[in-house]
């Protein structure tokens, strides 16, 4: 079956290949944290697949980024608008994140994530 829907969209981002591939990564990553920031809950659903070394990355360059405005609500991991999915997390957080995903207003709004999730 075709995978095109008119609800998915896919964007392919390639970083160039160097030595400083952390300033590449802030290159991608700032607009997506100061989007975010800004839309909050209106942040359309987005699901950045690589690999888990980016991901760790990635999840403390948001801690840093977005502070206290990462949360919806209280400041708990649950309220996070940013989550991590890997094969290494514990099937209690991966139900946790399959569910919240699929409620109609998810809390969370951007995952990073490896193929674990699926696609």
């Amino acid at each position: 079956m075709n995978p095109d829907r008119p609800n998915i969209k896919y964007i392919k981002t390639e970083r160039p290949s160097s030595s400083n591939t952390q300033d590449h990564l802030d290159e991608i990553l700032t607009p997506m944290a100061e989007q975010l920031i800004k839309e909050k809950h209106q942040y359309q659903l987005t699901i950045m697949y690589t690999d888990t070394h980016v991901i760790s990355y990635a999840y403390a360059f948001f801690q840093k980024k977005m502070v206290d405005l990462q949360y919806v609500g209280d400041a708990v991991p649950e309220n996070r608008l940013f989550a991590q999915y890997h094969q290494t997390y514990t099937e209690k957080m991966k139900q946790h994140i399959v569910k919240e995903i699929c409620k109609e207003n998810s809390k969370i709004r951007l995952i990073f994530a490896t193929v674990a999730l699926g696609m």
